[in-house]
């Protein structure tokens, strides 16, 4: 039976998105290669449980964590999924349609050079979507502890963004068309031309993020990308609330305070709420959106979140170990 198939990816401090469309092509949206968890993510968890980081540090210094909280962090890491693995054991020999890069941060291209031009993996890649961002960087902007990916993973970046053929290299902002992002019911809600133009001028990377909408059987999702508030503000002004309704919000920024519209998301009123990571101690949005979310799920706590609507509009969502964890919230 054919079906659409949203594959959350629990890749730590970053995103990773793969959707299997029903017309079998593949599409991923933006990469981050997280082997285990970081310290940034070893922090929160240990604030999380009122444990102050400060002593935190001085427990692992000396090896005297609770033996409980080291089995925690061993279960949070061992739910982290690299994406090159995810694609050869889900997806093995085939071609990926659409690479889809929401914004130039290194949380959401780390791991592109594993994934495209690593002799072990080597995904065929057809199509390059990216905005006309002017972001540079140098090999001395990495391996200074805030970097995230690699100089490798940079220069691939800039590789497939000035492709002359092979994956071609497509500019789409809101608006554009085009015959198979139109047949497999993709549709850009952000950005524009201008946005674009004011990120370009103002170095702030997220205010030029993709925030896409995909419809099947019915329903709808939307991925907000690293979306801020000039691009929500841009989208509220756009569209009626009634166009904005979606079964599935993937929230913007990792769920955090600085990617959460509280217009937007009332508009958008989700069934489903994914935040990628979840439960970042002083900027987590989550309770936010459950004002307007019958369930936020975040990959942190789920490990990969796979959501598949099928064609007669039922949606199942499944958790890292392929248990349902829908509660029947979105039956037809």
């Amino acid at each position: 039976m054919m079906a659409l198939d949203i594959y959350f990816l629990n890749v730590g401090h970053g995103d990773c998105t793969v959707v299997s469309f029903p017309s079998g092509r593949l599409a991923i949206i933006d990469v981050n290669n997280s082997p285990g968890l970081d310290d940034q993510a070893e922090q929160e968890l240990a604030k999380a449980h009122g444990v102050d980081v400060s002593l935190y540090e001085v427990l692992k210094l000396f090896n005297k964590l609770p033996s409980s909280f080291v089995k925690e962090l061993d279960a949070f890491s061992d739910r982290l999924v690299d994406p090159a693995d995810f694609m050869n054991d889900k997806f093995p020999s085939s071609s990926v349609w659409r690479f889809i890069l929401t914004h130039p941060d290194m949380d959401h291209l780390s791991g592109l050079y594993r994934l495209f031009n690593s002799s072990q993996e080597n995904i065929d890649l057809t199509c390059f979507w990216d905005t006309e961002n002017e972001r540079e960087m140098s090999q001395s902007d990495f391996g200074k502890g805030a970097s995230k990916g690699t100089w490798e993973d940079w220069q691939e970046y800039c590789r497939l963004r000035t492709s002359a053929q092979s994956p071609k290299v497509i500019h789409n902002y809101r608006g554009d068309i085009g015959r198979y992002w139109t047949d497999d019911e993709i549709s850009i809600l952000a950005p524009t031309s201008e946005l674009v133009e004011a990120a370009n001028n103002n170095g702030k990377w997220n205010s030029l993020s993709y925030v896409l909408s995909i419809e099947y059987a019915g329903r709808r999702i939307i991925l907000g990308g690293d979306a801020d508030d000039s691009v929500w503000d841009d989208i509220v002004s756009t569209y009626d609330s009634s166009d904005l309704k979606a079964d599935v919000l993937k929230a913007s920024h990792h769920g955090r305070d600085s990617g959460y519209h509280q217009p937007a998301v009332k508009a958008i009123s989700p069934i489903f709420t994914v935040v990628s990571v979840g439960k970042k101690p002083e900027t987590d949005a989550s309770n936010k959106y459950r004002h307007y979310s019958k369930k936020v799920m975040s990959t942190r706590f789920h490990g990969t979140i796979h959501i598949k609507i099928w064609y007669d509009g039922d949606i199942w969502v499944y958790d890292w170990q392929g248990d349902r964890i829908d509660d029947d919230l979105a039956s037809s």
